[in-house]
């Protein structure tokens, strides 16, 4: 895999974390801005790359249904589809699905402890970009 769009998911995944733990709002000019430019990309490479990168975009838009029926965020939807769009199809389904594992292995112990502190964990909105990009990271390694 070429290292441009790697560099490019990076810092893609790092302002998504920034801008998530800051407002709660993954931005949509920085991932439309990478969606634009892994489809640039996957177009110079031919048609494997548009395969690759359409098959990375379906991927991460699968993530949608998530947002129908769990409360999954729709920025955070939009940020699987743009991984898919640079990285291919393996880390933008399984990023998010590891990074949702990782938190919810985060979050229990903490609602835990706050219900046993007798102040019940109310469903406040979670930061899901940090665990997304952490289970991008876990995904990429292990493709």
């Amino acid at each position: 895999m070429h290292p441009l769009p790697v560099v490019v998911a990076a810092l893609l995944l790092g302002h998504a974390c920034y801008t998530d733990l800051r407002w709660r709002k993954v931005r949509n000019g920085a991932v439309v801005a990478a969606c634009v430019f892994g489809v640039v990309l996957g177009v110079m490479g031919g048609w494997p790359g548009v395969l690759h990168t359409a098959l990375g975009l379906a991927a991460g838009g699968t993530w949608w249904i998530a947002v129908a029926l769990c409360g999954f965020g729709s920025g955070d939807a939009k940020l699987a589809m743009a991984v898919g769009a640079l990285l291919g199809p393996v880390p933008a389904l399984a990023g998010p699905a590891v990074g949702c594992v990782l938190c919810a292995l985060a979050i229990l112990p903490w609602a835990a402890v706050r219900r046993s502190l007798g102040r019940p964990w109310r469903g406040e909105e979670i930061p899901l970009a940090p665990w997304i990009a952490a289970g991008v990271v876990l995904a990429s390694m292990w493709h």
